[in-house]
């Protein structure tokens, strides 16, 4: 998938995936969706997702929301606070740098 952002271009097929997280177990569930954290070589974060109508992805309707699909930016603290909740340590150093105990 490719967007232009504010001037800015993202594309999955030129970017590191570097996590991915999906919540839900059934695709049809409204509250299902599926998202990937890429890494540009600028070193720019964005997500990259899909899913219902209830889920974080949805589209705003005027009479409700539907699946929706879409490429986010995001900034650094945005991409640190990602990886805490949906990946583990070696990955939040390899991408952040080491942390201290």
């Amino acid at each position: 998938m490719k967007k232009i952002i504010n001037r800015r271009r993202y594309d999955t097929e030129t970017a590191e995936k570097v996590g991915e997280y999906e919540y839900g177990t059934f695709t049809d569930d409204f509250h299902y969706y599926r998202e990937f954290l890429y890494k540009k070589v600028t070193g720019e974060f964005f997500l990259c997702g899909w899913g219902g109508a209830l889920s974080p992805w949805a589209e705003s309707l005027p009479d409700g929301s539907a699946p929706g699909e879409g490429i986010r930016p995001l900034d650094v603290a945005d991409a640190q606070d990602w990886v805490e909740a949906h990946a583990d340590a070696d990955v939040y150093e390899r991408l952040f740098g080491e942390v201290p105990e």
